[in-house]
């Protein structure tokens, strides 16, 4: 399929494009930021526009929204906290993928204090979903392979960001 012709990347072409991004998913200023950032350098490769124009217009498009309440990184953050949470993810990682997502570390910082993140209960919810201790189905019979395979848990929930205290809470339930 024949890549589209770009377009020239004017104040209300830019707003039509943050408004398709927002209505398809969940942004934060970084985020739509960088999608109207790359249709203003295919403006700028393909039709030869001015790249000053473009991200004065793009900055202006995100103002707008901001203002409009239509894009709010803080609200956003407290979104995405909610969801991550019940995905069972630690608190570290939470903050680590908003992070990513372009949140600053002081909004990121509040909304996971506001959300009073549990650790326990996030990782019994991990546990439980990927089927880790008590949520295994079988537990091998011979000694040596139950403890490698406690082992390989301990170290799946370490990579999730769970310290080692409450990983061994979690495998040690019953």
């Amino acid at each position: 399929m024949a890549r589209r012709k770009a377009k020239e990347a004017t104040a209300a072409y830019l707003e039509r494009v943050a408004l398709w991004y927002l209505a398809r998913y969940p942004g934060s200023v970084a985020r739509v930021r960088q999608a109207l950032d790359n249709r203003v350098a295919r403006s700028v490769e393909e039709l030869g526009t001015s790249p000053e124009a473009g991200a004065q217009a793009a900055e202006e498009v995100i103002a707008g929204l901001l203002r409009t309440g239509l894009l709010d990184d803080e609200r956003f953050a407290t979104q995405r906290v909610a969801a991550l949470r019940a995905r069972g993810l630690s608190k570290r990682m939470i903050e680590s993928k908003l992070r990513q997502q372009g949140i600053a570390a002081t909004v990121v910082v509040r909304a996971v204090e506001d959300a009073e993140v549990d650790e326990l209960s996030a990782a019994r919810t991990f546990a439980r979903k990927r089927r880790l201790g008590p949520h295994r189905r079988r537990a091998p019979e011979d000694a040596e392979a139950a403890r490698q395979l406690r082992d390989k848990e301990l170290a799946k929930l370490a990579r999730a960001g769970f310290s080692f205290g409450v990983a061994r809470r979690v495998l040690d339930e019953d």
